[in-house]
């Protein structure tokens, strides 16, 4: 009385990524067997019960751990595997948005002081560490009518405020696309004059200097 052996299988499980998340958990990649028989070829495939990377932080080529590795298919039982797989991964830096609170005010009316806005994106249970400060900051001192950028800079330590760049090891960080119009000054209502007629119509156009000429021209 004979026996045969269930043959040994090597499995291979493709490169994984994702963003930063703060933790090790990881999306198997798809798994694939070396040495399987040519006769039993799509009879057999290989899963993974669980993936995870070696740690949680950024970075490329980093090592996956695969646990709980088994077979499956009508010929699984001819063959074994180890039940456990090394692969790789990257996990990405996160984005991070400084996100200005608009503003706005009527043309002639002070503009503010100072701006605020928010820093968001940060994986579950993590924020800026000790030290570091976000702030918004308007550029020049605008007074015509139109809209103008309020922009967020990040603080690290003892370097420069900057307004994007890499914060720490698991971060990125950029103003978001909405600041660039942020703060906004209105045009300043001008009510028509009373008594109506062309008088009305040369007060209502007043602060335009070219209706304004016109309307002088006119009376002389």
């Amino acid at each position: 009385k004979g026996t045969i052996p269930a043959k040994q299988l090597t499995a291979t499980f493709a490169d994984i990524a994702k963003t930063y998340d703060g933790t090790t958990n990881a999306t198997a990649g798809e798994g694939t067997l070396t040495g399987v028989e040519t006769i039993d070829e799509g009879k057999v495939s290989v899963s993974s019960g669980l993936a995870a990377y070696d740690t949680k932080h950024a970075g490329d080529s980093k090592t996956v751990n695969y646990t709980g590795v088994t077979l499956s298919g009508e010929e699984a039982a001819n063959y074994s595997i180890a039940a456990t797989a090394t692969g790789a991964g990257t996990i990405t830096r996160r984005p991070l948005s400084l996100t200005a609170n608009p503003v706005s005010i009527t043309q002639g009316e002070a503009v503010p002081a100072s701006f605020s806005g928010t820093l968001t994106g940060f994986a579950e249970g993590e924020g800026l560490a000790e030290g570091d400060s976000y702030a918004f900051n308007l550029s020049g001192t605008p007074t015509a009518v139109g809209k103008y950028a309020i922009t967020g800079t990040l603080s690290i330590g003892d370097n420069d405020p900057a307004e994007s760049g890499d914060y720490g090891t698991n971060y990125t960080f950029a103003n978001a696309a909405a600041n660039a119009t942020a703060f906004t000054i209105a045009a300043k209502f001008v009510p028509p004059a009373p008594g109506g007629g062309g008088s009305s119509g040369s007060s209502g156009s007043s602060s335009s200097g070219s209706s304004s000429s016109g309307s002088s021209s006119g009376s002389s």
